[in-house]
């Protein structure tokens, strides 16, 4: 195969699962939240993280008391090994309101983190 092949091929190749399907990341807006929650947890499922965070990074700023989107956002940086990252974004989901789902996902934070007596702690 050559450079001009495989060139071709990358080309036509879509880049993100939200390439095939069609859509920019600023479309999850104006999604019903039933889709919208149904596309995420699909980009989430498939470890299509940089979808999630482009999608987020469009309906956060006009959903700002959604925490089931910062949590979403939590579990994307829990994905990507960045328990540092979802700690930061659970400080702030807490803050709007606390829930024994965001218990548990803080929890799972701290497990992420190698903190296994906090995450205990936490679950009880």
């Amino acid at each position: 195969m050559n450079n001009e092949t495989m060139n071709n091929e990358t080309m036509n190749k879509p880049s993100s699962v939200l390439d095939e399907l069609g859509l920019m990341p600023v479309q999850a807006r104006e999604l019903s939240s039933s889709d919208r929650s149904r596309l995420l947890n699909f980009l989430l499922r498939w470890e299509n993280v940089e979808s999630v965070h482009a999608c987020l990074d469009a309906l956060i700023p006009i959903n700002p008391t959604l925490v089931s989107l910062l949590d979403l956002r939590t579990k994307a940086f829990l994905a990507q090994g960045r328990p540092d990252d979802a700690l930061e974004v659970m400080r702030e989901r807490l803050e709007r309101k606390t829930s024994l789902t965001a218990r548990s996902l803080l929890a799972r934070v701290h497990l992420a983190q190698g903190e296994v007596e906090t995450a205990h702690q936490i679950a009880r």
